[in-house]
């Protein structure tokens, strides 16, 4: 990605890349809130950005797998399922999600059950969401045949 920062670990600096802006946001975010968002949870090169620096600044958690709450697994299906149109998650092959959900927790790496009940609660979010439309659809058909 173009603009974006990179550090260097030998001098433990980080080269802002004409992203200032960016990380301002990045702060901004950090220090009133917004956890989950999408722009920091779904962004791949802050994900790396912060692995990389993690492996200098903080080896005790890089790469290192933790237990998502189930609260923070239910943030994580809900926020990439809302942006799923936006990612390509329904073109993703199996694989394909489960790296995604690795990347999404970056600098930390996801228990493989923790990414298999992401996965799954995005796929009953899908479901939930069939079923509200053929209800709608349902509900429309009889309200066309009270009009004939």
């Amino acid at each position: 990605m173009k603009n974006f920062p990179t550090y260097d670990p030998e001098a433990d600096t980080l080269q802002l890349n004409g992203a200032a802006a960016l990380l301002l946001g990045i702060i901004l975010k950090a220090k009133f809130g917004e956890k989950f968002d999408p722009d920091v949870l779904l962004n791949e090169p802050l994900a790396g950005l912060a692995s990389q620096i993690a492996v200098v600044a903080r080896p005790d958690i890089a790469g290192r797998a933790i237990h998502f709450s189930h609260e923070d697994r239910w943030s994580i299906s809900k926020t990439v399922f809302d942006e799923s149109g936006h990612i390509g998650w329904w073109s993703m092959q199996a694989e394909e999600r489960a790296a995604y959900l690795q990347q999404v927790a970056a600098p930390y790496v996801m228990h493989d059950d923790q990414v298999e009940q992401v996965i799954d609660d995005i796929e009953g979010l899908l479901s939930n969401a069939q079923q509200v439309v053929d209800a709608s659809k349902r509900a429309s058909t009889l309200h066309s045949a009270d009009d004939v």
